[in-house]
């Protein structure tokens, strides 16, 4: 903060997708991560399901116990204590460019392969930019084949992402996970690790930036628009934070980019129209001597 980075005053982060309709977009701000693996062991080996079945505990079915005390899922909502605490509602201007946004929820449920839970814009944009969320991302245990094989697994696993919001801290959540996992942390057959810990941010832009973008745009003949939060989650509090700044998301990928998944792309399209838009944010700084 006070060497290499000492003259830097704003950041911009180009990770993410634009939106659905193609438009570029600006992000102000995003969600943080909370992750943990939960791993049961309750045996030194696996044993056959008629000789131990009923008389040993099944790790597979300790993990599935545990999820319920972190996760209601018939109501979806995360029982770990204090999670939901600095969890806020969009304001009246978040409310403003939500309104804005475009939204199809049939080009968006294709390009994801599912139906959505919903299909109201509003709703759509609330859950992934101002609510939190609980996913199972990962989970293994004994036999992965397609035929029976009749044992009682000594080991499994859940891999967990939370994307966290507003003003959720790590250290409450962290906490709560915690004292729901200490009677089983304490019996010797969970064990459990912290996978990422990534605190939200949220940035005000100032008229200034918000016209350097919208300069940018139409220079580069590209539609903007503005998302208030980022659904997925960079490290952004470095530079909030530690370094003071406020940062700035420009996706540059097409929002069918498969990210995280098989053949993971991005379109001439995006990419030509990005280089544009870049270029023309860039010079609309220099502009301003910003």
């Amino acid at each position: 903060k006070d060497k290499l980075l000492r003259h830097v005053r704003k950041v911009f982060v180009t990770d993410g997708s634009m939106n659905a309709n193609g438009a570029h977009v600006l992000r102000l701000g995003n969600r943080g991560l909370f992750g943990l693996r939960l791993t049961a062991k309750t045996a030194t080996h696996a044993n056959h399901s008629g000789n131990a079945g009923n008389v040993i505990t099944n790790p597979v079915n300790l993990l599935h116990e545990l999820s319920g005390k972190l996760y209601d899922f018939t109501n979806q909502r995360v029982l770990i204590p204090g999670f939901y605490d600095g969890v806020e509602p969009p304001t009246a201007q978040e409310m403003t460019w939500i309104d804005d946004l475009p939204f199809d929820a049939g080009k968006v449920a294709d390009v994801f392969g599912t139906q959505l839970t919903t299909t109201d814009k509003t709703a759509y944009y609330k859950k992934l930019m101002f609510e939190p969320s609980f996913n199972i991302n990962g989970m293994a245990a004994g036999n992965t084949g397609t035929d029976v094989k009749t044992i009682i697994p000594n080991s499994a696993f859940v891999s967990i992402d939370m994307r966290l919001v507003g003003g959720q801290n790590l250290e409450t959540i962290k906490s709560g996970v915690e004292t729901l996992l200490a009677p089983y942390l304490a019996g010797g057959t969970l064990n459990y690790a912290v996978t990422g810990a990534i605190p939200p941010t949220v940035v005000h832009p100032s008229d200034g930036d918000l016209d350097a973008f919208n300069q940018a745009a139409r220079e580069a003949h590209v539609p903007l628009l503005i998302e208030p939060r980022m659904p997925g989650t960079d490290p952004n509090y470095v530079w909030t934070d530690i370094l003071g700044v406020p940062v700035f998301t420009v996706p540059l990928a097409n929002f069918d980019q498969n990210n995280h998944a098989p053949n993971e792309n991005i379109t001439e399209d995006a990419f030509t129209s990005s280089i544009r838009f870049m270029e023309k944010l860039i010079t609309a700084y220099k502009e301003r001597g910003s």
